[in-house]
């Protein structure tokens, strides 16, 4: 019908709503007609965009009469055929306060099956370790990189569970070489999981020997402040002892790269090359941790096998799988055991 009849007829379809006191749901496959926008209270729009080649599904609310719309518009997903919009991001809750002594419901801690089957280790994210086709291989380097608006906290809270896999199965982590992350921040997020402190010499942090003094000083390997090549020498020792302490057990590597400052080892290509090779050759799983930066060396990237990401888009937070037609996860946060515990969504 010619658009005066269609808008007669939509005004009559009005007129029987109000009567009956009922609702009214008009459903529109083309945004480009705008003929009932002054009738109705609400408009919402559901479309698909591209993200980073993925495609995502979002919702537009450009109308709610009576109401003021603080967040106009939310990412979707249809998993498991349920219509469910992500949560707005908020940094405040993935923090544990490490200056105190946080109260940790004990309820349902997580059992944990084997850490490696020979050829993958799991993530702790059994979503992930199916992305993924069994978890990360054995041996291989994953870089992990943050948005800028991503703090260490939440970063923690990621790597948590897959600290937990470790230890929990009684295997080993070393941090370093480089130090970002304070013993302080990640025992109290792994006793959180562990609801109890991590069993002596399963936890190793390379910090320096001038700031090596704090109440975590039993989980701290002091050094002092090498040049490059002394630094790498130093840091191999470490790896050679903990596996030493800890026979046919899986090692953690965590590296934190802070992209503010000059990484010195990790300056010139043969050192790049020299430092990667003996973690493939001496290290179950080798992670890195920096903040997504133009000033990360191209050649650095090439060396990675799995390349992640956490982000905000939109106002939410997830995790992005790069260099694969995975789509975003929404990351999940769930305090039901009084601490925060990620959880992923698939956005499908």
């Amino acid at each position: 019908m010619d658009k005066e009849a269609k808008l007669n007829n939509e005004r009559v379809l009005q007129t029987w709503r109000e009567r009956a006191g009922a609702k009214l749901i008009f459903i529109n496959e083309d945004p480009r007609d705008t003929t009932l926008d002054s009738l109705v209270d609400g408009i919402v729009e559901l479309k698909q965009i591209l993200y980073d080649n993925i495609r995502i599904r979002e919702i537009l609310l450009s109308k709610l009469r009576g109401i003021r719309i603080n967040r106009p518009a939310y990412i979707y997903t249809l998993n498991n055929t349920i219509f469910r919009s992500c949560a707005p991001f908020r940094s405040t809750e993935f923090i544990i306060n490490i200056n105190t002594k946080s109260k940790i419901v004990k309820k349902g801690q997580q059992k944990l099956g084997p850490l490696s089957t020979g050829t993958y280790i799991t993530t702790g994210y059994q979503k992930l370790d199916n992305e993924l086709g069994g978890g990360f291989p054995k041996g291989s380097i994953v870089l992990l990189e943050t948005d800028s608006d991503v703090n260490k906290q939440i970063t923690m809270a990621f790597l948590a569970k897959i600290m937990y896999s470790f230890i929990g199965t009684s295997n080993p982590i070393l941090f370093g070489p480089f130090e970002i992350f304070e013993p302080a921040l990640v025992i109290t997020y792994l006793k959180s999981y562990l609801q109890k402190d991590p069993r002596e010499g399963l936890v190793k942090i390379l910090w320096p020997a001038n700031m090596a003094k704090n109440p975590f000083s039993e989980y701290i390997i002091p050094y002092q402040k090498y040049n490059s090549k002394r630094r790498v020498e130093s840091f191999q020792d470490q790896v050679f002892k903990v596996k030493e302490e800890n026979p046919r057990k899986c090692l953690l590597n965590i590296t934190g790269l802070d992209i503010s400052k000059k990484v010195e080892c990790f300056e010139k290509a043969d050192e790049i090359e020299e430092i990667l090779s003996f973690m493939r050759n001496n290290i179950d799983l080798s992670l890195f941790v920096t903040q997504c930066s133009a000033n990360m060396k191209s050649n650095f990237y090439g060396e990675y096998d799995i390349h992640m990401r956490l982000r905000i888009v939109n106002g939410s937070l997830f995790l992005q799988l790069l260099s694969t037609n995975s789509p975003l996860y929404e990351m999940i946060n769930d305090t039901s055991s009084g601490y925060p515990q990620i959880k992923l969504d698939p956005m499908v």
